[in-house]
C-alpha cells in the first residue's frame, strides 16, 4: 500500500466531539459510551477515505474485525493507533491532511505530538467553529429565513440567559447550546415535567451560558439534508462553495439516534413526499446552500447536516427545516456511503455484549 504523493491522509472517527465542544477543554474525557464507540467504531472512516489513506483507531484488531462485514465498501487503508502515529510522525513519514468527524480543541490537542502544527486549526478557528457549532448559530442565521420562504413551513426556537419569563407556553423542549443527538435535550410537557427539569436547565445555564428553548412540536418524522463545504475545483475562483449530497431519513428513540434508511435519492423523496410537496423541499435545499454560502462556507470547509422535521400542525403536515446544524460529520454522511441497492435497508448502531456494532438489516 503506498501513501499519496505529498504524504499520508489521516482520518479520525471522534463521535464525543459534541461534548467535547460543550467542555472546550484541551484535555477532556468523555463520559464512557462515548470512548466505547470511538473505540468499537473507529474504522467508519475507511467507507469514505480514499486506497493509502490512514485510519486512527484505539485497537487495530478490533477494528479490522468490526470492518469484516463492510469490506467490499471500504477502501485499503491502513489503521493506526496513537503510538503508530507518533512513531510515524517521528520517522520523517508525513501526515498531508486531517479529516476528522469533526474539529474541537480535544481533538488538536490529543493529534500536537502526531502530526505537525501546521495542519492543525488554531485557536481562532476553533473558536469560530464552536460558535457556529451553538444552536443559537442556526435558530437565528437559518431558521427565520426558512420559515419566511412559505407558508408550510414553521419552527421556533431561542437563547434564553434566565429560566424567568419564558418565551412559550408549556410544552416545551429545552436543549443545552452544545450537545449530540438524544443527550442535553429535555422535554417540559407539563408543570410536573417543567418541576422535573427545572435544576438540570439551571446548571446548563451556569455552565453554557444559556440553553434554548422551543415549542415542542407534534413530531411525524425525522430526516435531514446532508452538505459538504469545498473549495472550488478551479483556481480562478477562491470562495468556497456548499454543495447537497443528498437526503438522511433517521430513526430516533427517546431522542437518541437508532438508524438510518439506506436507500435512493428517489425513494427517500418518495417517502417525503408523501407529506409535503417536493418543490417545498428543493426551495429548502436550495436555501441552506445560499445560507451557508453567506454564513459558513468563508469560516469553514468540511461536512454538516440540517436536521429537519415532519410535523403536524391544525390537522395539516408541515415542514420544521431546521431543527439543528450539525457542524460535523454525520451518521446520515455514512449512510449515503453505501450504495443503494433494490430493497430498501436500515443502517443501525446496536450495543450488543459490551461492543458497539454497525449493521444493515432489510
Amino acid at each position: 500500500m503506498e501513501r499519496h504523493q505529498k504524504g499520508y491522509r489521516l482520518h479520525v472517527f471522534n463521535p464525543e466531539h459534541d461534548l467535547a465542544l460543550a467542555a472546550n477543554l484541551a484535555r477532556f474525557t468523555a463520559p464512557r459510551a462515548g470512548r466505547e464507540l470511538r473505540r468499537d467504531l473507529g474504522f467508519l472512516p475507511a467507507l469514505w477515505a480514499e486506497e493509502g489513506d490512514l485510519v486512527l483507531v484505539d485497537d487495530v484488531a478490533l477494528a479490522e474485525n468490526g470492518m469484516k462485514p463492510f469490506a467490499e465498501k471500504m477502501a485499503r487503508v491502513r489503521l493506526v493507533t496513537r503510538n503508530d502515529l507518533l512513531m510515524l510522525h517521528r520517522s520523517g513519514e508525513e501526515v498531508s491532511t486531517v479529516d476528522p468527524w469533526g474539529w474541537d480543541v480535544s481533538l488538536v490537542q490529543q493529534l500536537r505530538k502526531c502530526v505537525s502544527d501546521s495542519l492543525l486549526p488554531d485557536n481562532e478557528w476553533l473558536e469560530r467553529v464552536r460558535s457556529m457549532s451553538h444552536r443559537r448559530f442556526s435558530s437565528e442565521k437559518f431558521l427565520p429565513v426558512l420559515t419566511a420562504l412559505d407558508g408550510r413551513l414553521t419552527g421556533d426556537s431561542c437563547m434564553v440567559e434566565s429560566l424567568n419569563g419564558m418565551p412559550y407556553g408549556l410544552p416545551v423542549v429545552l436543549k443545552s447550546p452544545w450537545s449530540s443527538t438524544g443527550r442535553g435535550v429535555r422535554y417540559a410537557r407539563d408543570e410536573a415535567g417543567w418541576s422535573h427539569n427545572l435544576t438540570w436547565a439551571e446548571r446548563v445555564i451556569a455552565q453554557q451560558g444559556g440553553i434554548m428553548v422551543e415549542p415542542l412540536y407534534n413530531k411525524v418524522c425525522d430526516f435531514a439534508m446532508e452538505f459538504q463545504v469545498e473549495s472550488p475545483a478551479e483556481e480562478t475562483s477562491s470562495q468556497r462553495q456548499t454543495r447537497y449530497l443528498g437526503l438522511s431519513l433517521f430513526t430516533t428513540e427517546r431522542g437518541a439516534y437508532t438508524g438510518n434508511l439506506v436507500a435512493t435519492e428517489h425513494q427517500k423523496r418518495a417517502r417525503l413526499g408523501s407529506y409535503v410537496d417536493l418543490d417545498l423541499l428543493d426551495s429548502v435545499r436550495d436555501a441552506i446552500v445560499s445560507l451557508a454560502d453567506r454564513h459558513i462556507a468563508p469560516a469553514y470547509e468540511g461536512p454538516f447536516g440540517v436536521d429537519m422535521m415532519m410535523v403536524e400542525m391544525d390537522g395539516k403536515v408541515c415542514l420544521h427545516p431546521c431543527v439543528e446544524l450539525n457542524l460535523r460529520r454525520t451518521m446520515g454522511h455514512v449512510a449515503l456511503m453505501f450504495d443503494p441497492e433494490k430493497h430498501i435497508r436500515q443502517l443501525r448502531i446496536v450495543y450488543e455484549g459490551g461492543r458497539y456494532r454497525l449493521t444493515t438489516t432489510s
